[in-house]
């Protein structure tokens, strides 16, 4: 796959698609949390045991590796490879934040919704200008520590807490990763897509092929990267339908690939 291409920046959404993408995603977590993942996942959660906040925190400490602009001293500035491993490891914050929404708001999913919708339209809304790239460089580092402020509460957490981590997270989206809410939520529904072919094809059981390619310059890239990478190129953004044959036609590819890989394998080794 072509990994320097250009990368779509979709649209922001209306305020009434930003209600309905938070209640898709509400009710897709809520599904995971209960159903897909492990049922421990609510108890825990609520008893303390499972820290949504602090989960958060260790993936935008991912994302700020991609960023590259924290280390100034490198004089470096994120890559296209770095910019869709940012919105791959927003994405994963964005699915711990959810759930943190959750449980603050006791699983009332329409409570949730409408709080979602009404942050994520003012930071819509009040998002400023950057001058120089100075200013966003400064703005997308406020977002970064914001976030590391909320994965490191000392408290259970309130709901004000898990909005405004979502709404400084809808910032960093912008700003930082270059995409809107509507993008965001497409990959968030590409890793759950993304999740369920791992499982139908033995990810579990650890017969599944995590490793889709590989760049000159980077190295190894695993499946989400193919799979964000494709998304990021699409507008509108593509339905779980085509992301689903979208993985199923990559996923042979590379399985072709590793048989013959194995067969050369096997023949060098009788040769020798």
């Amino acid at each position: 796959m072509n990994t320097n291409s250009e990368v779509t920046i979709i649209d922001a959404p209306s305020d009434s698609q930003l209600r309905d993408i938070s209640r898709l995603l509400l009710e897709n977590q809520a599904r995971l949390n209960t159903k897909s993942y492990d049922t421990r996942w609510v108890k825990n959660a609520r008893e303390g045991v499972f820290d949504y906040a602090l989960a958060s925190g260790f993936e935008i400490v991912e994302l700020g590796n991609s960023w590259n602009r924290w280390n100034w001293w490198r004089n470096t500035k994120p890559t296209h490879f770095d910019l869709i491993n940012m919105r791959v490891e927003a994405v994963d914050a964005l699915h711990f934040i959810l759930s943190d929404i959750l449980v603050q708001y006791d699983e009332d999913l329409q409570e949730a919704e409408i709080a979602c919708g009404a942050i994520l339209s003012y930071v819509q809304k009040s998002m400023p200008t950057f001058p120089s790239e100075d200013h966003e460089v400064r703005y997308i580092s406020s977002c970064i520590k914001g976030l590391l402020v909320y994965a490191g509460r000392t408290n259970p957490g309130t709901k004000s807490d898990a909005t405004n981590a979502l709404a400084c997270l809808y910032n960093l989206a912008i700003v930082g990763c270059k995409i809107g809410f509507g993008a965001l939520a497409a990959m968030y529904f590409a890793k759950s897509t993304l999740n369920g072919f791992r499982k139908e094809n033995g990810y579990g059981k650890k017969q599944y092929i995590k490793i889709w390619g590989h760049d000159e310059v980077n190295g190894p890239l695993e499946d989400n990267f193919i799979l964000m990478n494709w998304v990021s190129q699409q507008n509108p953004p593509p339905t779980p339908t085509l992301m689903k044959s979208f993985l199923t036609v990559e996923y042979a590819l590379v399985v072709e690939a590793a048989k013959v890989i194995e067969a050369s394998s096997q023949g060098l080794v009788k040769r020798t």
